[in-house]
């Protein structure tokens, strides 16, 4: 189906045909065929663009709750947005986007003022908090696609469990006003109804009610399905699989491992499901941001399943030194879609524990051969 805008306002980001790359525009019973790029003023509009647009959906690690600078030294902390990166803020309107991405606050719709917020409850928040992973992953996404303008949508809400964004049973004037579903339907519905995908940040909430943990990865996957009827069948997601905690509550733990297992087991959903794990960037979004993009990248060309390698094997190895007087231990990790790869020397390995030991059994160090991980492992008892 062709893209065909009817109305524009400055700043816009029009979602690009993929089969012709570009988008058509008819104003005043005048018809314009615009490429990809931009800015361009059509029928006296300036700064328009063709482009990719990408919703924000989830909690508040896609709402983004970052320092905006840093507290110590002042220095700040986010990424600078360039002139074709561009936002449909929570006010509904285009801008050039720039952190915050998310200001709750302003928003028209009840639903962002009746579920807690701590941006809502509390506006002053935004002056400093709120840097999030959207301009990252916009400037990453660019790089991987020649340049492409970038459109970001504004839909996520802080400590929102997978209920708190269950599709309504119908999609109506009240529940675009009163549901985050039926809101972020309708945010599409208003920018033409024509975006490239959805990226998904979320879970965190439902890792602390372990009943709902358990039943985490069916009830994403049925929302994903509903997603797509609602939308297009083939609509490209990219999601983040929730990181590290330092929880020390057994069912939380539980609760957390539950969401993380379920969202790996969605990883290549469909081939249009992309995850990328965040276990490794306790630091910061940027990182989280740029795998994000990568992902979004293998969906919209349904190879997500190849975004990231997954350990398909585990092999315990042991090597005798020094004439047998000295034997290391280690277990030798193999990955999948790794074929013409290496990882890279300069990443820090973190993420790595041993479950179900019956002794006294560590994980001593961590280091990369090519396309493998081996972990040594050795007995703290050991002298």
């Amino acid at each position: 189906m062709s893209h065909i805008y009817y109305k524009v306002v400055p700043f816009q980001v029009l979602q690009r045909d993929p089969t012709t790359d570009v988008a058509t525009l008819v104003i005043n019973d005048e018809k314009f065929i615009l490429p990809v790029g931009g800015p361009f003023t059509v029928g006296g509009c300036p700064n328009v663009y063709v482009g990719d647009v990408w919703i924000m959906a989830g909690q508040s690690n896609m709402r983004g709750h970052g320092f905006l600078y840093n507290p110590f030294n002042n220095q700040p902390q986010i990424t600078h947005s360039t002139s074709n990166v561009c936002l449909y803020d929570s006010t509904e309107k285009w801008r050039e986007a720039s952190e915050p991405t998310h200001c709750l606050f302003a928003s028209p719709r009840p639903v962002h003022h009746s579920l807690p917020d701590p941006t809502v409850a509390t506006p002053d928040i935004c002056k400093f908090r709120g840097a999030s992973l959207g301009l990252a992953f916009a400037k990453e996404y660019q790089k991987l696609n020649s340049g492409v303008p970038v459109g970001l949508m504004a839909c996520a809400h802080g400590g929102t469990s997978l209920y708190d964004w269950k599709r309504p049973v119908e999609i109506n004037q009240d529940t675009v006003q009163n549901t985050l579903y039926g809101a972020m339907i309708d945010k599409i519905r208003a920018v033409g109804n024509h975006v490239a995908g959805i990226l998904w940040f979320q879970g965190e909430t439902d890792a602390g009610d372990l009943e709902a943990s358990a039943t985490y990865g069916e009830r994403f996957q049925d929302w994903l399905d509903i997603l797509r009827v609602d939308t297009r069948v083939d609509m490209p997601v990219a999601f983040v699989q929730i990181g590290p905690h330092r929880i020390n509550i057994p069912e939380m733990v539980k609760g957390w491992e539950n969401i993380q297992e379920h969202q790996r087991s969605l990883f290549g959903y469909k081939s249009i499901t992309a995850g990328v794990a965040s276990l490794d960037c306790t630091s910061g979004l940027i990182k989280v941001g740029r795998r994000l993009a990568n992902a979004a990248v293998q969906a919209v060309m349904k190879k997500a399943e190849t975004t990231t390698p997954m350990c398909e094997a585990a092999v315990f190895e042991q090597i005798e030194l020094v004439s047998s007087k000295l034997i290391v231990y280690s277990v030798k990790l193999t990955f999948n879609y790794m074929e013409k790869d290496e990882w890279m020397h300069n990443e820090q390995l973190e993420g790595f524990e041993l479950e179900n030991c019956t002794n006294d059994i560590a994980i001593v160090s961590v280091r990369i051969e090519a396309c493998y991980i081996k972990c040594a492992v050795r007995n703290l008892w050991d002298e």
